[in-house]
């Protein structure tokens, strides 16, 4: 049985060799399922599955489907499925997809900018409005009636 820590061991060391954007993105989504899914690292310690081997998996299906490019929840499917997940549209749509696009958020910067300093520990919040200490009276509407409803309200 194999743990999360050589699975993430196995995938630093297949980015190392493989250090590309493409890779980094595939390196991404299977880090976030292998500490998402319990069952991942034992999946992905098995010999066949690397960065290159997803990679290659996914050009032989985009060129089987015809396709140039596939989206990010797609091409998720597509590595899931290259690793051995039974349902992966099923994992992604359960959470999975959602983890993995948080963790591409944190890495997002505006073009241009540096990454955002810490924020302190304790943030000051803004104050709170206070409500005045006595509203206006309106004046008399020239019903009874109708006088004490906005009275009362």
């Amino acid at each position: 049985m194999a743990t999360l820590q050589e699975a993430i061991d196995k995938l630093d060391k297949d980015l190392q060799e493989n250090n590309s954007e493409e890779y980094r993105q595939m390196a991404l989504i299977l880090r976030v399922w292998l500490e998402y899914d319990e069952k991942a690292p034992d999946l992905f310690m098995d010999s066949k599955i690397s960065l290159t081997g997803c990679w290659s998996a996914m050009g032989d299906r985009a060129r089987k489907e015809g396709k140039k490019g596939v989206a990010d929840a797609e091409a998720a499917a597509w590595i899931l499925d290259h690793c051995g997940v039974k349902d992966p549209q099923a994992m992604l749509e359960g959470g999975l997809m959602y983890k993995i696009l948080m963790k591409q958020a944190e890495s997002f910067r505006p073009y241009g900018t540096e990454a955002p300093a810490e924020l302190p520990a304790s943030v000051e919040q803004a104050p709170k409005p206070t409500a005045p200490a006595e509203l206006p009276q309106a004046e008399s509407t020239g019903d009874a009636e109708m006088d004490a409803l906005l009275a009362d309200w």
